[in-house]
């Protein structure tokens, strides 16, 4: 930057001095005595040149920074647009040859010199930039692939990052890097030639990363996506990153260990998060959802089995794999293998879809659901009866306990954020089971009494009100269930 300076403070003093010298005529001669005077000549032939060459210099700059990047917004590098700037700057070099040719060696300009100035501005447009590009120094200040202040990445021709950081500064022939451990990095711009450059400032403030995830063959690939796109859209709201691009997941190639997918999405550089850290909660996410469908990452096998083979992956076309995903839900902690089993064969088994509703607020039901795969928005309406977002539910959690339990309508609206698969279990299902053992209503009714009073705040009212309230969820299970 302070190079950049010197140069427009050295250009601008010469263009006063040139100018003041043809301003006063002085070393001035004509065409038709400079023979006489051949030093003086010598020296207008300079000043002209100087003088018009440094106009063009100072003009290029001031049309550059007021024209282009404040009025057009046209910065150096968006390769898109370089070319309008290009032309102006080639056009006002020929004009200014023009000007040169006429005043200091009284050229007519005829047919022949029009067509002249023509090919050297043509020559000047596509030349120069090459020119350029022959010295890193001048290719970078051409070129300039970042400003002070964006995140950038330098990584070698094997795509592996050297350098990760903020452009710090930039000063002659060094740029200053400050890098995620808050230190200083001095690269040479001689340096930066021969490498690749990943700026992660953009236009619209949100950048691309991706983290993989190697999982076997045999799992289905809509489940994958499913469960990966789901915790990707969890850490958004849980971060609170609004306005990004939807995160995707593709399938990015398919090796001996298995299929490894590509969880894409975005952020704002370094400013809402660390990239490394939120790649960390990213994959933390994932794997804790992956995990609870019985779905873990691959690795490479040289398994060897003796007598049965027991799996891993959970398949929940089968009874015994739903038995061990109800195990996990919280309300069924104290139901035994025969009751889960009893569950686990007359569960119903729905995908919805994105943006698909799962219940509505005030509709009737007599059924709860469990949330194996995805992610699901709650509504709520509030007084003027405009549904506000309270929350999400997410893989393992319960929900519609009321309804399948006592009957009451639905208290909140549930959205599929992702493509979501989920348990359904409804009150033919229970209701053989607490008949069977009519203790089961004190302990549901415990269950559900907790989770009332975090829905509505209670948590710190007297152990009188929770008591009352788990009496009254008990006589409505039991009044429901005509036990």
């Amino acid at each position: 930057m302070n190079n950049k300076r010197n140069q427009f403070i050295v250009v601008l003093i010469i263009f006063c001095l040139t100018g003041f010298l043809l301003i006063t005529k002085t070393f001035y001669v004509t065409q038709f005595d400079y023979k006489n005077y051949l030093t003086d000549y010598v020296f207008f032939v300079a000043i002209n040149i100087l003088f018009w060459y440094s106009i063009s210099y100072l003009l290029n700059k001031l049309i550059d920074y007021f024209l282009w990047n404040k009025v057009f917004g046209i910065t150096v590098g968006k390769f898109g647009k370089e070319w309008i700037k290009e032309i102006f700057s080639s056009l006002i070099y020929t004009i200014s040859t023009a000007l040169i040719l006429k005043n200091a060696f009284w050229i007519k300009l005829n047919i022949f010199w029009i067509l002249v100035l023509i090919l050297l501005f043509l020559v000047l447009l596509v030349i120069r930039p090459k020119i350029l590009s022959l010295f890193s120094r001048e290719a970078f200040s051409y070129v300039k692939p970042f400003n002070l202040g964006d995140w950038i990445s330098i990584r070698n021709n094997d795509g592996n990052i050297i350098i990760l950081g903020k452009v710090h500064a930039i000063s002659r022939g060094l740029v200053l890097i400050k890098n995620e451990s808050n230190n200083l990095v001095f690269v040479p711009i001689s340096f930066l030639s021969n490498k690749i450059i990943e700026n992660y400032t953009t236009e619209n403030d949100y950048s691309k990363f991706s983290t993989k995830i190697c999982i076997d063959h045999n799992v289905q690939i809509e489940r994958v996506k499913r469960i990966l796109l789901a915790s990707a859209q969890e850490v958004y709201q849980y971060k609170k990153i609004y306005g990004a691009p939807e995160p995707i997941v593709l399938v990015n190639e398919i090796n001996e260990n298995g299929i490894v997918y590509e969880l894409v999405y975005w952020i704002k550089q370094w400013t809402e998060v660390n990239p490394k850290e939120f790649n960390d909660i990213i994959l933390t996410t994932a794997i804790k959802n992956l995990s609870y469908s019985g779905i873990y990452p691959a690795y490479q096998k040289h398994d060897v089995f003796m007598g049965n083979y027991q799996k891993k992956l959970f398949d929940i076309s089968e009874i015994e794999d739903r038995k061990n995903i109800l195990k996990n839900v919280e309300i069924f902690n104290f139901l035994n293998e025969d009751e889960l089993k009893i569950i686990a064969e007359n569960v119903n088994m729905k995908v919805f879809h994105k943006n698909e509703f799962v219940i509505k607020e005030g509709e009737e039901g007599k059924s709860m659901f469990i949330l194996v795969e995805g992610l699901l928005n709650v509504f709520v309406k509030n007084q003027e009866g405009i549904e506000v977002h309270v929350g999400n539910i997410r893989a393992g959690d319960f929900f519609g306990e009321m309804s399948l339990f006592t009957g009451e309508r639905r208290s909140a609206t549930v959205v599929a954020k992702t493509d979501s698969l989920i348990f359904e279990i409804n009150k033919e299902i229970i209701s053989p089971i607490i008949h069977s053992r009519k203790n089961l209503a004190e302990e549901f009714g415990k269950i559900i009494a907790q989770r009332q009073a975090i829905n509505i705040d209670r948590i710190a009212e007297s152990q009188v009100h929770e008591k009352s309230l788990l009496k009254v969820i008990i006589e409505r299970i039991k009044n429901f269930f005509n036990l």
